[in-house]
């Protein structure tokens, strides 16, 4: 994989660094384990080497901050549209029937949630597969996260409408990746919630976006007795990578994708202990 990937970036990007690409492709291709920074940090999938070292980033860091703040209002409106279809759109975060080829690593940490209707979505897209019915609903928040989402086919985006009961409590996890952040634009947010990532717990507040790494053990609440807490969540590439390695991960992930899809048991054990 590693002589693929190099071309292929090589072709459009040479000359460019890529020892930070390296490093990640040789956890795939178990050359190296993964020498995490912080304890708190563990992504299950893929961790590249010599970012900083950062649970939270400021939105201001990211060019289409302005953008998605100035279409709160007409995003807030769209998911009042989408909750008049909450009992057949908006479905469980963790479904009874999630599975994934890299084995239960990170679902068996949001085992609890398994089906429960406490934490809901309302997926525009979800693995890079566009649901046209909702987005139909939804235009302009379409239009807003979609360009700085991550285009990895059958992968990215991952773009939705989050909803968390009262007294809901998403319990700790890792992400899959500090290559790609996780993005909240807050819509409605009641007293007593709140999101930790490593080892700092920050409020949403609404009409504002805040940015996290995942990788990072994180989890949320909504402490309030009465009301639901709804963002709309997104992702990003993490800003401190350049063109060349967002492209070189893109198509690592690309090959590593069609790879879980057809390797045999002995691989996905494997993976399963190094996670």
């Amino acid at each position: 994989m590693r002589e693929t990937v190099h071309a292929e970036v090589r072709t459009d990007f040479p000359g460019a660094a890529l020892e930070r690409l390296d490093g990640a492709l040789s956890q795939l291709s178990y050359e190296a384990a993964p020498e995490f920074a912080d304890p708190l940090q563990q992504p299950f999938a893929v961790y590249v080497p010599d970012l900083p070292v950062r649970a939270w980033f400021e939105p201001a860091e990211f060019p289409w901050y302005p953008h998605v703040k100035a279409a709160y209002p007409a995003i807030r409106e769209e998911l009042h549209a989408a909750l008049a279809y909450e009992q057949t759109e908006f479905l469980p975060y963790v479904q009874g029937s999630d599975s994934d080829r890299e084995g239960d690593a990170a679902t068996d940490l949001l085992a609890p949630l398994r089906g429960s209707r406490s934490w809901t979505a309302f997926h525009l897209y979800k693995n890079g597969t566009r649901f046209a019915h909702r987005c139909a609903i939804c235009p302009v928040t379409e239009k807003a996260v979609l360009p700085p989402s991550p285009f990895i086919p059958n992968q990215k985006p991952e773009i939705l409408f989050s909803r968390l009961q009262p007294g809901g409590h998403i319990v700790p996890h890792f992400g899959m990746t500090n290559a790609i952040l996780t993005a909240h634009l807050a819509l409605q947010i009641p007293s007593s919630c709140g999101l930790r990532a490593g080892s700092e717990t920050r409020p949403w507040k609404e009409g504002d976006v805040f940015v996290f790494d995942d990788s990072f053990d994180h989890e949320a609440w909504n402490r309030d007795p009465e009301n639901e807490r709804m963002v709309l969540i997104f992702e990003v590439w993490n800003p401190t990578l350049n063109e060349a390695e967002q492209f070189g991960l893109q198509r690592m992930f690309e090959r590593r994708r069609a790879w879980l899809d057809h390797c045999g048991e002995r691989e996905l054990r494997e993976i399963r202990r190094r996670s």
